[in-house]
């Protein structure tokens, strides 16, 4: 296994490895929640974790069962609190278990900033 201090020189060297990551495009579907999600940027904190930055697309199931468009701004009691479902429901369990595949543990990995997409933009 990989560090990610030992990843993250393979991806800010090796240009293929930068654009494979960045160019896959992940789905969750559950009920009525539908999302699509793709990497925008990963960086290195001090520490040693990787912060992972994403954009997202799709229709996010709420607590009461209705599902809305992540960008509808009126549905949502704040973007805040979309964003930590988003995070927990949908993109951080997907980010740790790619990034295993690259050898890195998921301990180091954290979802940081969610970048929001209308719902009829591709990704």
């Amino acid at each position: 296994m990989l560090n990610s201090e030992q990843f993250f020189k393979i991806y800010e060297n090796d240009i293929k490895v930068r654009r494979s990551i960045k160019k896959r495009v992940f789905t969750y579907k559950k009920e009525s929640t539908d999302v699509k999600f793709q990497i925008t940027s990963v960086k290195i904190e001090n520490r040693g974790e990787l912060h992972v930055n994403v954009k997202v697309s799709g229709m996010l199931q709420m607590y009461w069962g209705d599902s809305y468009s992540v960008d509808n701004r009126y549905r949502f009691s704040s973007t805040i609190n979309r964003n930590r479902k988003l995070r927990r429901d949908c993109i951080e369990n997907a980010l740790k278990s790619y990034f295993k595949l690259w050898g890195v543990e998921g301990y180091w990995i954290e979802c940081k900033k969610i970048k929001v997409l209308p719902l009829d933009s591709i990704i």
